[in-house]
């Protein structure tokens, strides 16, 4: 009871507090606002973090022993009252109806989450085993649509390139801009004039996309290099300097339902910023080569070449929906794909562990469910025609199972203490 209540206190005021700074601190006004009746508008990226914005604070009331019938209402009440005080208070803020629905649904799973937590904590072992299965078909199915998603995606459009245009939030590129090629055709800040040619060069992989500069000072915030993008503005691939950082993206499949876009990262790309104000001497040559299962980044400098080749994962469906964007190639880019792995081989270990008391039959199948990093690192890569992923993914999902597991002795065996002592209270309780 006493751990019940910890969590409790932790998960309400986690949830209040995250509720709080996601929905009621003023942002600035975006250029154009949709309606607040349009349920399509914002995304799956958007929809899905409104969903889970709320799921702490349903698992907060509900390990409060929070009655259902109010806990159903205050989580319907919080979410409207912050959508009027977004609609008429709250300053560059903007109210939906889809707001309004994804949150309360948001509240009520994580409600009932936590009034059902036996179910899932303390499973029989035919319910363990069963929970292990469907996690794990969840999983695969998420690394499956994950390799589909960074597939790279090229719509049937008039193309446009774009120098060094610098948009909202964006510095102007300090750096000399000497000349920019796209499978090895001049890329001007012009309309393309055979968009045909270009979409068929575009979708052609590899793909090299290549810039000569003039370094300079390094920019205050992300410059823009050179971008090539459709009718509708749409960015299909773009390189962009921040810091001393070459950045580089394309348009994947993803993009067609408003996930994320995958963005990927150089470090140290370009060289240390002079002290004056002018362009170096010396032409640094970047170049970004997209391929169906790889991006490879390098950069040229003075006889010195940095260079980075980053493997497309089916493991980077978290980099779809994260909050913020994020830059494949970099330490905190690898350091969520692993977690995330853990994340979803930790539920795994600890049911099968749970299973194992099952018989026969129950171990067989615990044995089989072992098998599964093999089935979601390996075969979904494959057959999405990308590589099987890479030794940091393998560990990450193998401690994942491995911590489940334990977890699920130390419970089991923390369960048989408090078994223990109600016994005892009881026996010495009884009357002579």
């Amino acid at each position: 009871m006493p751990q019940r209540r910890f969590f409790a206190f932790v998960f309400t005021w986690f949830g209040l507090a995250l509720v709080v700074i996601s929905t009621l601190l003023p942002v600035p006004a975006p250029a154009r606002q949709p309606s607040a009746l349009c349920i399509t508008c914002g995304g799956a990226v958007d929809l899905i973090l409104n969903v889970l914005l709320f799921v702490p604070l349903g698992l907060g009331l509900g390990l409060r022993g929070t009655r259902q019938g109010r806990a159903m209402a205050v989580l319907a009440l919080l979410p409207f009252v912050i959508e009027v005080l977004q609609a008429t208070v709250i300053g560059g803020r903007h109210a939906s109806v889809r707001d309004l629905v994804t949150n309360t649904l948001g509240g009520w799973a994580g409600f009932w989450l936590a009034v059902r937590h036996d179910a899932w904590t303390w499973p029989a072992p035919r319910r363990a085993l069963a929970l292990a299965t469907g996690w794990s078909a969840a999983w695969l199915l998420t690394q499956a649509l994950s390799a589909v998603a960074v597939r790279p995606d090229v719509p049937p459009s008039r193309y446009y390139g774009q120098l060094r245009r610098a948009m909202s939030g964006e510095s102007e590129l300090p750096s000399l801009l000497i000349g920019a090629h796209i499978a090895e055709l001049p890329l001007l800040d012009v309309a393309m004039p055979d968009s045909a040619l270009v979409r068929e060069r575009l979708r052609r992989r590899p793909l090299a996309v290549t810039a000569e500069v003039l370094p300079s000072q390094a920019p205050p915030y992300s410059a823009p290099i050179l971008r090539v993008v459709d009718r509708q503005r749409r960015e299909l691939l773009g390189l962009s300097q921040s810091a001393r950082d070459l950045r580089a993206g394309a348009r994947t499949v993803a993009a067609r339902v408003r996930f994320r876009p995958l963005r990927f990262v150089l470090p140290e790309a370009f060289p240390p910023a002079s002290t004056g104000t002018g362009w170096s001497r010396d032409t640094l040559r970047i170049e970004a080569v997209f391929a169906t299962d790889a991006v490879t980044l390098r950069s040229r400098w003075r006889g010195e070449v940095r260079e980075e080749e980053i493997a497309y994962s089916a493991s980077w469906g978290w980099a779809l929906v994260f909050p913020m964007q994020t830059w494949q190639g970099s330490g905190f880019a690898r350091t969520l794909t692993m977690l995330w792995l853990v994340g979803w081989m930790v539920p795994v270990g600890y049911w099968l562990a749970s299973a194992r008391r099952g018989g026969a039959s129950a171990r067989l199948a615990v044995g089989g469910l072992m098998a599964l990093p093999l089935l979601g690192l390996a075969a979904v890569p494959l057959v999405a025609g990308l590589r099987p992923s890479g030794a940091a993914e393998w560990i990450a999902a193998v401690v994942g199972l491995v911590a489940g597991w334990l977890a699920a002795y130390r419970a089991a065996a923390h369960r048989a203490r408090q078994g223990a002592a109600v016994s005892t209270t009881w026996v010495e309780a009884r009357p002579a």
